[in-house]
Formats: C-alpha cells, structure tokens, sequence
C-alpha cells in the first residue's frame, strides 16, 4: 500500500504536470495559429481585390468597349488592350462572339475574307490535336487575341467545346454576370501552370437582351499568385472548391511547396465570380523561429520537480500509518476468517439460498442462480420475490401480497415453510418448497431463505388428479349415456308406431276429417319426441352414424342460411373460413346436430342485438395438448370455432355444461341435452371440445376434429328429398323387425306403397322365409340390431346365397357391431327410426335403384 500511494501521488502529479505543460502548448499554438490565421486573412483580401481588378476593371472595360460600339475593328481591338499587355501574368485578352450553328459558314466566310484564309472553328481531339469543331447549337469562337503573336494559334478556338469553359459560359449566359472557369493548364501554354479564363457576357442593348459575344481574359494562375502576393515568409496554397467540396490546386508559394503529412495549416475560404475559393497558409521555418512554441517544456519541467517532492512526503507520511494498519489487520483477520467460512458454505451449498432485507435480494448463490435461470448475481440483487413470480398464486392471492406475508410471519414466528408458485427467467411455472427464517448478520437481521424445486412432484399430482376427475366423469357419463342410449332405443320404436299409424290414418281419413286436426297434433309431438330421442342417442354417442370425408368450409357453406333463419334476423352470422383445411371424416348429419346446438345456444345468450362468428383453421395439436383430453392423440386437426357477444358463463356455470339435463335456461325452454350431445359427437368422432367464458364478454367454444390422411373425393350435398314424393313400388321385400308392433306397421306401409311382403320376426324366421322364396326376394328390409344375429350379419349371410339382393337397415340406434364402434359402412342404405311412409318410400327406391345413399 506505501508504494501504491507513492505511484498515486506521482500518476497524479504527472497527471497535472501533463495537463498544465499540455494547456500551456495549446495556449502558445492558438497564438501562433491566430497569427498564421491573420496571414490567411490578409492573402485572402490581396487575392479577392487583385481578382476584382480584373473581372470589374479591366476585363469589365473591354466588355463595355463592346457594347458600346456598332462594332469594333480588330485594330481598335489591338489599340485598346495595349495598355493593358504590360500584366504578365494575364497570357491573352480576346473576345468571343456568339454563332449560332446556322451562321457558322458565313462566319468562318467573313474571317477568311479579314485575312484568315484558312479560318475555321476548331476544338482539341481526346489526343489533344485540333480538329474541326463538331456540330453544336451555337458556336464561341475565338476572334480577338493580344498579345497577338504569343496567342495567334488560339484564332477560331471554341470555347464551348470544352467543360470547364462550357459550364462556365452557360452561367454567364445565365446570370448576366461575370465567370470564370478554372483549368488544369492553358491552350498554347508552354509552361505547365494552372490556369483560369474569366468570361464576361456581353448583350446588345435591345428589349431582347440578345448575347453578342463575350470579353475573356486567361490568367496564368502560378505568376498571378507571385505578382500580387510579394512575401515568402509564410508559405500557402490557393484551391478552387467544387460544389461536392473537392478542391483543385491552383497555385501555391513558393511553386514547390511540399506540405509533409500533419502539418498544421489555416484555411480561408472567400468568392469570386460565383466560385469558392480556398487559401491554406503553413508555418514555414523562420515563421516558427519566430513564432516558438516553448511553455510547454518549460512547465512540464516545472511540474515534475513539483512531484517528486510530494512523493517523498507522502512516503513519510505513509511509512507512519503502515504500522497503525498492521494492528488493524490482526484484529480483524478472525473475523475475516468467519466471514470467509461463512461465504463457502453459502456459495458451495447444494440448496439454493438467497438473503432478503426489506423485502428485496441481497445475496444469492450459484445454486440460487441455477434454480433460476440467470447467470449473473446482478440480474437477482435488488428484486423482490414477486418479481421471479407469476401475478396470481394458486391461491388467487397477489405474489406480492403472499411473499410480505410469508416474510411477516417468519420474522414473527422465527420459522415459515410454505409452497410457491415462481417463474423461471424463460417464462415456465416453477413450483417451490420455501422455507424462511431470520438471522443475525454483521448486526443486522436478514431473511434467510432456501427452497427445493417440487415442479416435477406438482406435475405428476396435477395429472393423477386430472386423469381421476377424467375417469369419474367418464364412469358419470357412461352409465347415464348406457341409460339414455337404452330409453332412446325403445322410446325410438314406440315413437315408430306412433308416428306410423298416425300418417295412415292421416292418409285414410283425408284432411276435411273432424279428427284431421288432433292427428295432426299427434304427428307434431311425436316429432318433437323423435328430435328428444335423438339428442339423448347423440349424448349416449349411440347413434347410428354414416360418416363421409368431407371439407367443412363446403360443408359450413351450405349449412350457412339455415343457420341464419335459426338465430333471426337480429343477430349477424359472420363466417370465417381458414385456407386449405385438411379434410375430416364426419356424419354431415352430427355436423347439422351441434352446429345448430352450439347457434341456438348463442342466440338465447344475446339480448337484443348481437354477431356469432363461425371460423375454421388447420391446428396442430402437441402431447401436451392431447394429455388433457381424454382419447386424443397429437396430429393434425381441423378446429370450428362458434364465438358470440352475449352475457357468457362464470367458472361454476362452465363447470357443468356438459353434464345431462343441466340448463340455464327458464323451464320449457332447454333440456339440458345440447351441449352434452355435442360432448358425446365429438367424442365419437375421436374429437375434443374447448370453451372460452366470461360474464358479460361473450363465449367461445372450439371443436377439434381429427384431420383424415386420405384427400376427400368431395361431392355435393345430397339431394334434399323434402319436396320429392316416393314412386309405387311392385318388389318382393323380406322385412325383419323384432318388434311386433313395428312390423306390423312397417308391413302395412309397404303394402301402400305397392310392394309384396315377407315379414319376420327374427333373423332365423328371415332365413328360412328366403330358402323357400330364393330369387323372389329382391330387398332385405331389416333392423340392426336384433337378438341372436344383428341385420348386418343376416345380410352378409343372405348375400352369398343371393348375390342380387339389396338391403335397406332401419336402427333406433346401433350397439358397437363386430367391433365397428356403432358404425355402418359407407355406402350402406340407411332409415333411422322413426320414419314416415314418405322417407320409407325414397329411402326403398334409392336402395332398389342402387342410387347413392343420402
């Protein structure tokens, strides 16, 4: 520490030695530069007036000799530049008229005739010979030159022909004023000095301000510069500026000035004839023997003497304190030696640990940092526990609230160990076993704080406790659906005759009967019970079904105006359908079923005025996903979405919807089957079914169906058979139905539609009925699911003895057959009951003239 101090005290000195000896120089160096400054200033005023001598004096006089005459004879020419030949470092004074490309001949034609037999306009070739001039709009020739026998070469030179002049011309033209174009080095110019031609226009004194001409002297630039300025004593540099800044070397003094890299330099800049113009001076020399720059040095010598001496009393001084520290040292070695135990067992320990004071972090270790995902202590110190926690704990309490009352009760109680709901620094849920006590440390009181992550043991709690609440819904919903699908069945068959015989007695009495009416009445309630009966079979997932591949955007598409006179006129349909949706495999009938159910549910949810959106999408559904749901698998799915904006659900609302028989609805108004029906399709159709809710911001429900590998061979919707009345019929049909009364039924309606009769009451019965008949059967008529033989097997067995036999199933619903899941084949001829003699009627037809089932 003594020679820490000492180097301190001279980097210090040294530090204000540099600075002063540094303010000194730069002191000297802006006086002296104030004086190269004033050098620039007194070139730039020398050089602005001698060029203002002549653009405004001389070269003005000419032009205005010009313009003052009709017209002026070469010797009058010669006669008035004479006096103006003793400037040697002006090379010519001349004129230049203006020709336009038309006059060319007859001005070259005048020349010659003046003593120039060989007169013509010429310019300088890429290789720098002259050549006749190339054609051009307008033409400036030389005419006029003195002296006369240096410069007579120039005689017919055009001076468009080249840019410099060129630009320069045009802005005189332009401006009315003088300009000067400057120029590598001039035409027949032996000496290779830079060069600047000033132009002066000249107009005829008309209304029309037409160009004659223009008075133009060409300096040498190099003997210009010598001649006005006259002292060597600070060399310089003249530039002429462009317009993107780049300058071009003039001239400089002396004509060989080298500047070496770095050397310091003064600019002024200053305008003549509309061009910029730069003068740098430079310090020769004798200008800096007499301009020295010495303080400096000087200081810096001065200062160091200065820090020496100070080092020597700091290390005196510093010697004395050593020992002081020395007994310092040993006094507080032990307690550095706890404090050091200390550290090791905090940063090496497995557990993570953080130390909290006032509620933030103040210390942490590497474990602490791992659980958390940083890397850095910075990233930790100074937060607060809720700050590494989602804003709600499971409890529903604020993480913040929850971390100050965990941290009261430890300092109250000396002990607190709780579970909590943290974050990872990438944004996942970490569930914490914490536990918290205060402690003593240098004086003060700190929370001593250390958890074990229990994530994956809350993972594996949560799914037992899911896949627990899945299995008793299940078990609920299967013994209730067993129950449902069992009354649906034989409520169906009851509701077959009732219906049935309802239609023949409509059918005898005729419509002007006094009992039409009550019959009518009848129908209607059966009907009502039949659509009863089908919700509890969809709920029961017992329903016979006759899935297609289908695209749902086609198929949502024709359901659409349906759907509209459904929900009314107050309410807007919107539809929303995705791109390029996979296909799926469906009973567009179930599709018919819950999307009317999921509509009519939104329309009771909007009070007054309101939208449902129905939109599809393409989702790809992860493990994680399908682990929520019960019999899903992770694959591609085609997702329906039906939003609304009416008054939603709360959580307990939510939490019943799909249980049977549960409604919200006034009594008379729901069933309580909708949307377990829904449940129960989607289910049979290795589906799933989410739903989105809150009070007073509507509801969402999502329906996942799984995507079908196979492309559909998608095909229009079947024919509606509303309105189409069923032809009479001549076949032999062998009906089977093990229900008397529905035999019975069934067998008078064949006979009025024209069909011969084989009834049985079994399948056995069936089967010997057709041995004796053989060939005269031509339609089996038959129930699916029967005692001892189910239709589809008695078919199966017929057919191979009769392979021209049709068949036509009738099903209440149908049990799981020979392992298809209560699924017929597609393709098969199907009529569910119950039926009326109008369905009955197409539905044989179709089946007899082998048309698409429908």
């Amino acid at each position: 520490m003594l020679h820490v101090e000492v180097m301190m005290t001279v980097a210090l000195g040294l530090a204000l030695t540099a600075g002063a000896a540094w303010l000194a120089h730069k002191t000297e160096s802006r006086n002296r530069n104030e004086v190269l400054a004033h050098w620039a200033r007194s070139r730039v005023l020398t050089l602005t007036k001698a060029l203002h001598n002549l653009l405004h004096i001389e070269l003005e006089g000419i032009a205005q000799f010009f313009e003052g005459s009709q017209e002026v004879t070469r010797e009058e020419f010669q006669q008035y530049t004479r006096h103006l030949l003793n400037n040697r470092s002006v090379q010519a004074w001349g004129w230049i008229p203006a020709v336009p490309a038309n006059e060319k001949e007859a001005f070259e034609s005048k020349l010659r005739r003046q003593g120039f037999p060989d007169f013509r306009i010429w310019e300088f070739n890429p290789s720098g010979n002259p050549v006749p001039v190339s054609y051009r709009e307008n033409y400036y020739p030389v005419s006029y030159i003195e002296p006369w026998t240096t410069n007579k070469m120039a005689i017919g030179f055009d001076a468009g022909s080249e840019t410099n002049r060129s630009l320069a011309l045009k802005e005189a033209m332009k401006t009315g004023m003088p300009t000067v174009a400057t120029v590598p080095k001039l035409a027949l110019e032996p000496l290779q000095q830079a060069g600047m031609v000033m132009y002066r226009p000249v107009f005829e004194k008309t209304s029309e301000r037409l160009l004659q001409g223009f008075a133009f002297a060409a300096v040498r630039l190099e003997n210009f510069l010598n001649q006005v300025i006259s002292d060597r004593l600070v060399p310089m540099q003249w530039r002429h500026l462009s317009k993107t800044g780049a300058g071009r070397l003039l001239a400089s003094i002396p004509p060989d000035l080298v500047v070496e890299a770095g050397c310091s330099a003064m600019t002024w800049h200053f305008c003549a004839a509309g061009q910029v113009f730069e003068v740098a001076t430079f310090p020769s020399k004798t200008f800096e023997r007499l301009y020295p720059v010495r303080a400096g040095p000087r200081t810096a010598g001065a200062g160091l003497s200065l820090t020496l001496a100070a080092a020597a009393v700091v290390f005196l001084l510093r010697q004395r304190e050593e020992k002081l520290e020395t007994l310092v040292r040993q006094r507080t070695a032990a307690l550095q030696e706890s404090e050091e135990t200390f550290r090791k067992l905090f940063e090496d320990s497995p557990d993570p640990i953080i130390l909290i004071k006032d509620g933030k972090f103040t210390a942490c270790n590497r474990a602490a940092l791992m659980g958390l995902g940083v890397k850095n202590k910075e990233d930790v110190l100074g937060t607060s526990p809720h700050h590494w926690s989602p804003e709600k704990q499971p409890d529903g309490r604020d993480s913040a609230q929850a971390a100050q009352d965990f941290m009261s009760k430890a300092m109250q109680e000396g002990m607190c160990r709780f579970e909590w709901l943290g974050r990872h620094i990438q944004g996942h849920p970490v569930y914490l076993d914490v536990t918290l006590m205060p402690i003593q440390l240098k004086g003060e009181t700190l929370l001593y704080s250390t958890w074990r992550d229990i994530t994956e043991r809350k993972r594996a709690e949560q799914a037992r406790d899911r896949l627990q609440a899945q299995l008793l819904q299940a078990q609920k919903m299967e013994s209730v659906g067993r129950l449902a699908g069992g009354v649906a069945h034989n409520f169906n068959n009851m509701l077959n005759v009732i219906l049935g015989h309802t239609e023949l007695l409509m059918e005898d009495l005729g419509p002007h009967h006094p009992a039409h009416a009550d019959l009518v009445e009848i129908q209607h309630a059966a009907e009502r019970s039949a659509q009863l009966t089908r919700q509890l079979l969809g709920f029961a997932r017992k329903q016979t079904i006759v899935p297609e591949v289908l695209d749902l955007n086609q198929a949502l598409e024709r359901m659409l105006k349906m759907l509209q006179r459904l929900i009314g006129e107050d309410i807007q349909l919107v539809f929303s359908p995705g791109a390029e949706l996979h296909p799926v495999k469906v009973d567009p009938t179930q599709l018919d079923q819950i999307l009317a159910n999921l509509c009519v549910n939104a329309r009771d949810a909007i009070r007054g005025v309101g939208k449902i959106i129905i939109g599809t999408r393409n989702v790809a559904v992860d493990e994680d996903t399908a682990a929520r749901y019960e019999n899903c698998t992770p694959g591609d799915y085609v997702m329906i979405s039906v939003s609304d904006t009416g008054c939603g659900m709360d959580a307990e609302t939510l939490s019943k919807i799909f249980e049977p028989f549960f409604t919200t609805k006034e009594v008379g108004k729901g069933t309580g089957l909708g949307l377990p029906m829904v449940f129960g399709v989607m289910q049979q159709n290795h589906g799933f079914i989410e739903v989105e809710s809150q009070p007073g911001k509507g509801s969402t429900f999502r329906l996942y169906f799984p995507a079908h590998r196979v492309e559909p061979a998608l095909s229009e919707a079947p024919a509606s058979v509303v309105s189409e009345e069923p032809k009479k019929g001549h076949e032999t049909i062998l009906l089977v139905e093990d229900d008397a009364s529905n035999r019975a039924m069934t067998q008078t309606m064949l006979k009025r539609l024209g069909y011969r009769v084989l009834s049985a009451g079994d399948p056995e019965e069936a089967l010997k009925l057709a041995e004796i008949n053989g060939d005269k059967i031509e339609l089996l008529l038959t129930d699916v699911i029967m005692p001892k033989m189910n239709g589809r097997e008695l078919f199966e067995q017929l057919s191979t003895r009769h392979p021209h036999l049709k068949c036509l199933y009738m099903s209440g619903y149908s049990e799981n057959v020979v392992a298809e899941r209560s699924q017929l084949k597609e393709g098969v001829h199907l009529v569910a009951k119950p039926f009326t003699m109008r369905v009955l009627g197409l539905k044989l037809r179709e089946a007899l003239e082998n048309k698409p089932a429908s």
